[in-house]
């Protein structure tokens, strides 16, 4: 049986041959492949790719945290878009959100940082299934293909372009193990990330946040990912905004982490009824009219803690993240993509799901490797839209 790859090799077809690009007899960088791709098209590329000699300097990366307490790697907050199976077409729902990045977040950092370096930097993969040399060339193109949709937006604003590196790492499967969309991706990030989507204020402080971080720790077991979560969806990490978030029924959202109505019946970590131990009870048993109990969670930080951990449990890191950010719409375009059957519409709700996972992995980093942030008054997030 022939097998079936995911990211497909081309058709091979007879191109004239390439010249190497001169070096210095290491590795090709990434800029000399870039400027024999301007030069003489992706087949030359693929064609010098293919030879003997293939060697790329890569920028090392590290694989992201798999599950609760794991250990993050340093994470880029810029948008994340996922591309079709051996494609590199950025799909409408892309183009939406490099738009917001360059016309809202950028202009953000421009005017609160204005001696800030304004490059971009475009990182880019393919999955892993085919070949090494066809899956660099696929990350490239993929690499351009975002870098012409970014200078589009920039001449329809009228505004000067900046440099824009692009970083194609070839295949890899560093974003999940088992499902290769979530891997066929694209970072749009800036060179500077002070001041980016509010990432960090060294000097924002708010008084007693030190105390509510040991708490949800406490509450939490140490684990620095729920601290993230926490951080990034509440300002002080309590449950103070518009009851259920201003949504009703399996849409609404209780507790520091904004946790939906639906996921939390079916967590199982609900108790059925009021005083009724959840050792005794599976909460399954609640509906969607009872969503008004979701209150609980806001008067209760371990209980809180418990539906969170349930879900994750349930539907596994990757899941709750989808299912976390976009509810049933989220939990289905994850199975899609499981099932490798994704339609254009959920893989732009794929590409937002890993924007948002990316925010939080890049809090969860800043908590890892300096101590000091778990308990002092300073408050840093990422700047998210609402859903």
């Amino acid at each position: 049986m022939t097998r079936e790859f995911e990211e497909r090799q081309a058709p091979t077809t007879s191109h004239p041959t390439a010249a190497r690009p001169e070096t210095d007899g290491g590795p090709l960088s990434v800029s000399a492949i870039s400027a024999l791709q301007r030069s003489a098209g992706n087949a030359a590329v693929t064609a010098l790719l293919q030879g003997p000699d293939l060697h790329v300097r890569r920028q090392p990366i590290s694989s992201p945290a798999a599950d609760v307490g794991a250990t993050s790697a340093p994470a880029d907050t810029g948008p994340v878009i996922i591309f079709n199976t051996d494609s590199d077409e950025v799909e409408p729902h892309a183009t939406g959100l490099i738009e917001r990045f360059v016309v809202q977040d950028l202009e953000v950092v421009r005017k609160q940082h204005p001696n800030n370096p304004t490059g971009l930097i475009i990182d880019s993969w393919a999955s892993t299934p085919g070949t090494a040399a066809h899956n660099l060339d696929l990350s490239l193109r993929r690499g351009e293909a975002v870098r012409r949709a970014v200078l589009q937006v920039f001449q329809r604003a009228a505004d000067p372009v900046p440099p824009i590196e692009i970083r194609p790492h070839g295949a890899t499967d560093q974003f999940d193990r088992e499902i290769p969309l979530r891997n066929q991706r694209a970072v749009l990030s800036p060179v500077s990330q002070e001041g980016y989507r509010d990432a960090y204020h060294p000097d924002i402080t708010c008084p007693g946040l030190s105390a509510r971080k040991a708490e949800v720790l406490r509450a939490a077991g140490g684990s620095l990912l729920t601290l993230a979560i926490a951080m990034l969806e509440t300002d002080n990490m309590r449950p103070n905004y518009p009851f259920g978030d201003d949504k009703v029924r399996d849409s609404a959202c209780f507790g520091i982490f904004k946790q939906n109505w639906y996921f939390i019946r079916t967590s199982g970590a609900m108790p059925d009824a009021r005083n009724v131990s959840t050792a005794s009870s599976s909460g399954l048993g609640l509906s969607e009219a009872d969503w008004e109990r979701g209150r609980e969670l806001n008067n209760s930080l371990e209980l809180d803690v418990s539906v969170l951990y349930r879900s994750q449990a349930q539907l596994g890191i990757n899941g709750w993240f989808s299912a976390h950010r976009w509810g049933t719409s989220g939990r289905d375009a994850y199975l899609a993509a499981v099932n490798r059957t994704t339609t254009e519409e959920q893989r732009g709700l794929l590409s937002d799901i890993a924007t948002y996972e990316s925010a939080v992995r890049w809090l969860q980093h800043q908590l890892e490797v300096d101590p000091t942030l778990r308990t002092d008054d300073r408050r840093f997030f990422v700047r998210v839209p609402a859903v």
